[in-house]
């Protein structure tokens, strides 16, 4: 079942996965809030900004939709807008 779909991203139980001319790019529902790179916040936002052909903006509605669908008591949702935030910033800065 569809959580969540926009021109690059599509959203279900299993994760995320890019779609349409995009590479084809998989998170597992299991991975979502890993954060080994980044102390402050979720790592995928920020690995997926450094991707030239990844909108950041699409990727981080398709990711907060993912993390929307965890139970929430497993979810920092300080983490989770600082790791959007970042995500943006790393994009603006290339």
């Amino acid at each position: 079942m569809t959580i969540f779909e926009n021109d690059q991203w599509l959203v279900d139980g299993d994760g995320i996965r890019s779609k349409g001319d995009a590479p084809t790019y998989e998170i597992a529902t299991s991975r979502l809030l890993e954060d080994k790179r980044r102390k402050n916040s979720y790592d995928w936002p920020a690995q997926m900004a450094e991707k030239s052909w990844v909108n950041v903006h699409m990727f981080n509605e398709a990711y907060r939709a993912a993390v929307g669908n965890l139970d929430p008591k497993d979810v920092d949702f300080a983490r989770l807008e600082q790791s959007l935030v970042d995500a943006t910033a790393i994009r603006n800065k290339s």
